[in-house]
This record gives C-alpha cells, structure tokens and sequence, in this order.
C-alpha cells in the first residue's frame, strides 16, 4: 500500500516582504505576459485577485504548498509566478479567488517553467478543464470568446434529481444546475426519490442534508442499494461537523452552502471528468462491432429485445420471481459479447452468480438494478441517431 505523500509548506507570501506580489506586479507592468515559452489560443486576462495558493505533487512524492501570483488567467490555463521550480507535467492545484473573494480549487498540470528573477520562477498552468472567466476577471473587461458554461462541460444534457424540502433551495439549485446543461426535477420524500432512481437514468443526485428525520448517509446507502451508482452531491451548512462520505457506496462528494455557481461548476466538470465506473456510471454504451460486422438496423433489433428483457426482469424482481430472472440473465450474457456488448455479458453473469447464491430475485436486488441500468444505456453507434461524437464506445 503506497503511503500519503510528505507535505510541507513553502515561503509564505507574508514572509518574503510581498516579493511574490512584486514580482507579479512588475510582470505585470511589463506586459510581458506570454513568459516566451509558448502563445497561448486562448485570450488572457489579468485576474481581480492576484494572491493564490498552490499544491504541487512533486518528483518522488513530496508535495509542496506554497502561495503564488497569477499574472493572467484564460480559459484553458494560467501563468503563474512561484517560489520553487517545477518540472514539466507535474500535477498541480491551483486555488484560486472569484471576483466574489470565494475559493475555487482547480486542477490541471505544469506546462513549461523557467527562473524569472530574484528566486523566482514563472510557469505555465493547463487546467484539466476550461473555466468560465466571468468568475475571475473584472465584470468591466470585455471577454473575448467567453466560454458557454453548457458547453464548456459537455455537448449533450443530462439529468438530476435533487431531493430537498427547502422552496428557496430549490429554486435555487434548479437555476444554477440548468447553467451546467442539466435538467432537474425534485423531491420532497426519500421514498419517491428510491422510485424515481428505479424509472429514469439519473446522471446525477443532489440532497440536502436540512431535510426533517431523514438520516443522509442511511439515504445515500438506499439510493444505491436501489441500483443508482452515479456521483452523489451533498448539499450541507458550513458548520455542519458530520461526516457524510464515510462509509458511503460510490462517489459522494459535499458542497457546502451557501451554492455558487463557479464552485458547482469546478466541481461538476471534476466528478465527470473521472473514469467512472462503466456499470454503475451513466453514459451511453455503444457496440465494439463495426458497420461491416453488424448493421445499425439489426443493432436496434437487439437493442429492441434487450430493451423488453429489461422490463420482463424488473416485473420478475418486483414479484420476486427467480426462475425468470435467471432465465433473461442466462439469455442477456449468451448475446452481449457477440453483438459487441461484452460489459452486457460480464454484468449478467455477476447477476447469475448473486441469484445462485441467493436463489432469491429480491436478495438479488442490487445486483439487477444495475443490469436494468446498464441496459437502459445501450445504443449502437455513437454517430447513428445523433448521439454526441465522442471516442470509445461510451459516452462517460
């Protein structure tokens, strides 16, 4: 098991007589902003706050945390003046302040660094994903090519629940989620949220941690014991102590109150950037087979059949009827692999084996929520029915 990596702190920006923000500042008043390494595509920009902290991961597992001066930001990176060097494509974290003084941390790697002065040395940041420069620039700069913060995250909508008994909350997180390219619907009850999960291909689940005798992370646990395996989203208070991710079934992560877009936004772009899990995750499965090898036509043939499949198994688990199960699961893992599903045939298979086990569909519950989810999931090829273009054969 490898262990966590030493940290220390570098030169505090208190500690050097403002030396980083003179820096930054003469960088500034220079206008030399493009470091001489490489021209940036995107336009840049100077940041309202200049002052930042980074976290640097370097070579043999030390980390360094340090303060920096931004000197412009972009879309896609920014450039950086700080203390130590740093090597090309070390991973860095970058936290910076909106215009709104907010800290938003952001992700992304080292792309070039060279000695500036006295010390110090520039360096040019790639953020993992683009960032939405309203949030860091002056509201009275023209931002050229501002990016659209839908498309900044991904081509096509996807869908959330959010379960909360708070009108403002509400109203609240449906504004700010619909920046993101979601739709949203929303419950009151736990209870209706389990069904909802069951009937529809979330992408997403928000819930609050104010909603009366409701016990978040026992909430969390029935979400995913009723097939849902998608990133969860808890929205708590900022003084709140408990620690609802401990112990939890898949990816949970906290966002504290009061919401702001840019740290919902930094946070949605992190959770879905992410190699998630391809049974329990949420985007479209499409065939390993090429057009030679099996025509689109019959492709939505079998995905016809599987589709009925799936109804037929969740009738067959609602009346706890195991013959059934086992006899749709046997047919489901005959056919995923050889019409291109292989992940189909695996998922059916750990199906067979928990009924076996069991020899009960409900005590087989879990395990055939999530085969009905993956096969709600299955198309046949990401071009053929206007499904946004993408590589591999999923939509993650």
């Amino acid at each position: 098991m490898s262990s966590m990596p030493r940290q220390h702190d570098g030169e505090n920006l208190s500690s050097t007589d403002k030396a980083l923000l003179d820096a930054t500042l003469g960088m500034l008043s220079q206008g030399d902003l493009s470091g001489g390494e490489s021209q940036r595509k995107q336009p840049r920009y100077s940041p309202v706050n200049t002052e930042a902290t980074v976290i640097l991961d370097q070579l043999g597992g030390s980390r360094i945390s340090c303060q920096t001066g931004v000197y412009n930001i972009s879309t896609g990176g920014a450039l950086i003046i700080i203390k130590a060097y740093a090597h090309k494509d070390t991973p860095i974290s970058l936290c910076l302040r909106t215009i709104d003084s907010e800290e938003v941390m952001i992700t992304g790697r080292i792309a070039w660094c060279s000695y500036w002065d006295k010390g110090f040395h520039r360096a040019g940041v790639e953020f993992k994903s683009p960032i939405d420069l309203r949030h860091f620039v002056d509201p009275k700069v023209r931002i050229e090519q501002t990016s659209n913060d839908a498309q900044t995250l991904w081509a096509e909508r996807r869908s959330a629940l959010h379960i909360d008994s708070d009108p403002l909350e509400i109203d609240t997180v449906a504004m700010l989620i619909q920046n993101a390219n979601f739709s949203c619907e929303h419950t009151e009850v736990v209870g209706s949220a389990l069904d909802m999960v069951q009937q529809n291909l979330y992408d997403l689940v928000i819930i609050s941690d104010n909603i009366a005798d409701i016990n978040t992370v026992d909430s969390i646990a029935q979400l995913r014991d009723n097939g849902y395996g998608g990133p969860i989203i808890v929205l708590c208070s900022a003084s709140s102590t408990q620690d609802l991710t401990r112990g939890a079934k898949g990816e949970v992560t906290v966002l504290h109150k009061p919401i702001q877009l840019a740290t919902l936004l930094v946070m949605l772009r992190d959770l879905f950037d992410r190699d998630m899990d391809i049974v329990n995750g949420t985007g479209k499965i499409y065939t390993s087979l090429r057009p030679e090898q099996c025509s689109n036509d019959r492709l939505e043939v079998y995905i016809g059949l599987i589709s009925r499949c799936a109804r037929q198994l969740d009738q067959a688990l609602k009346a706890d009827d195991y013959d059934t199960s086992l006899r749709i699961c046997n047919s489901l893992h005959s056919s995923g692999t050889g019409f291109g599903y292989p992940i189909l045939s695996t998922t059916a298979s750990e199906v067979i084996q928990a009924l076996n086990a069991s020899c009960s569909a409900q005590e087989s519950a879990v395990s055939i929520r999530s085969l009905i989810r993956l096969i709600s999931r299955i198309r046949s090829r990401e071009n053929a029915s206007g499904d946004a273009k993408t590589t591999g054969k999923r939509v993650a």
